[in-house]
């Protein structure tokens, strides 16, 4: 729901005029002054502005002592050359020009791109604090040098506040915390993946990062949308389309990873075309990256079934993942064209349900999935919100096709025989379930799947 705000908080402007603003507040401070999008703090606004007046003091200061008197004392010549005095000047130019130009060819830009400056505009302000303090104590007027030493205190205590805060955001806010996204991104794929997964990132910068964070079977990772890796610029939708027919054909579950800071894919046409594709199983935010499960849906038609007004149930697949002492762990699918679907007791059992929205429900409504025996006992059970909690009924639309997944290990003492599975939905505040209807005759408050019959066997 807070999507559309996000996006315009994450969008950088690479203007001329945002690269100068940014480079002198970073100068100042460094990348954890404040987030992207979020308004600069006065302590740094302040600090800024006394280190730029120290190194506009450096310059002239510099400007000054490259000249001497000749001789002849009748004119005034360069110590070096005329382009000596340049030379300072150019090295804080020409890198902020070059960063400026990679903004007009890419949608980012960072303040460690400034780090050539570095050197020279230490030396400056440095010479600029060495004039001030100079002149300070060079002053025979005590209410002059009282008021220089007054000057100077309180532009030393803003540049330590500055400094202090800024480090305090580096060291202790979580915002700030380098991988920290990238880390959880990780897990949560690799917590909620099959085996067969896709990724889709959207920036390949981050090939490396998320690599690095990958336990070992690493995925099939894509750069989606492509681009021209020397200007970054997007290459036409077909290009893309393509590729993408090619990873659909090649995965059941793609997860698509966006970092909006430096989204090549502003247009949304990745996501536009996943949509039409596929069935949205999952979303969720890390800091300024958005992760969303995308399912090719297999066979799946069963008769009309509706739970309350929240969404028709159109079709559910089921998918039995068992460990193999010899070749580790093997997957089964069944969906509505397979006979029978063998489970034995210690299997992970996945199911997917698939809803079409009829519209937001008025309260978060959680789903049920129940494994019924032939003992009429519940061997196997999870109940969650759809998408694993990230798809709340309350914001769905109407339409909205939703792939919800599920997945539960059978018990060891489950005994043999047929087993179906029950579905429903209640309210996670009251505990009411919702009524349940097929063929818009009523079932009470759950409907029997039973297209895929489900034959637990003994080891």
């Amino acid at each position: 729901k807070d999507e559309p705000g996000r996006l315009q908080s994450y969008g950088l402007s690479t203007s001329l005029g945002s690269v100068l603003w940014r480079s002198v507040i970073g100068l100042e401070g460094g990348p954890t002054v404040a987030m992207p999008g979020e308004a600069i703090p006065l302590f740094a606004v302040l600090g800024a502005a006394v280190l730029l007046v120290l190194l506009l003091v450096g310059i002239t200061i510099w400007r000054q002592h490259d000249r001497h008197e000749c001789p002849d004392a009748t004119e005034r010549v360069s110590h070096h050359t005329a382009f000596s005095w340049l030379l300072p000047l150019l090295h804080l130019i020409i890198p902020l020009l070059a960063v400026y130009y990679i903004g007009l060819t890419s949608p980012f830009f960072h303040e460690r791109y400034l780090a050539p400056i570095g050197p020279w505009y230490c030396l400056l302000v440095g010479a600029g604090l060495v004039w001030v303090i100079t002149t300070v104590t060079g002053r025979s007027s005590y209410l002059l040098r009282g008021g220089l030493l007054g000057v100077f205190a309180m532009s030393l205590t803003i540049l330590l506040w500055a400094g202090w805060s800024t480090l305090q955001n580096h060291y202790h806010d979580p915002r700030f915390r380098k991988g920290d996204s990238y880390r959880q991104i990780v897990d949560y794929v690799q917590r909620l993946s099959y085996g067969d997964d896709a990724i889709l990132l959207n920036f390949p910068m981050q090939y490396p990062l998320f690599y690095y964070y990958f336990k070992p079977p690493l995925p099939a990772i894509y750069q989606v949308p492509t681009f021209d890796q020397w200007r970054y610029l997007r290459l036409d939708t077909a290009t893309n389309g393509s590729l993408l027919d090619q990873v659909l054909a090649d995965h059941r579950r793609i997860w698509q990873v966006q970092f909006f800071t430096v989204n090549l894919d502003d247009r949304g046409s990745v996501e536009a075309w996943l949509r039409t594709h596929t069935w949205q199983a999952a979303e969720r935010w890390f800091a300024d990256s958005r992760i969303t499960l995308w399912v090719r849906p297999g066979p799946m038609p069963i008769e009309e079934t509706q739970i309350d007004e929240a969404a028709m149930l159109v079709g559910y697949e089921l998918q039995v993942d068992r460990q193999n002492d010899e070749k580790g762990v093997q997957s089964a699918r069944g969906n509505t064209g397979t006979t029978k679907l063998i489970v034995r007791p210690g299997d992970r059992l996945h199911v997917t349900l698939y809803w079409r929205s009829l519209g937001p429900t008025h309260q978060p409504l959680t789903v049920f999935i129940h494994l019924v025996g032939p003992d009429g006992r519940l061997w196997g059970q999870q109940d969650n919100q759809p998408g694993y909690d990230t798809l709340s009924t309350s914001l769905w639309q109407a339409g909205q096709q939703v792939a919800d997944e599920y997945a539960f290990i059978l018990q060891a003492e489950a005994p043999p025989g047929i087993y179906h599975l029950s579905v429903g939905m209640y309210d996670g505040a009251t505990g009411q379930r919702v009524s349940a209807l097929v063929h818009s005759k009523a079932t009470g408050n759950s409907v029997l799947l039973d297209r895929i019959p489900i034959e637990v066997a003994k080891e």
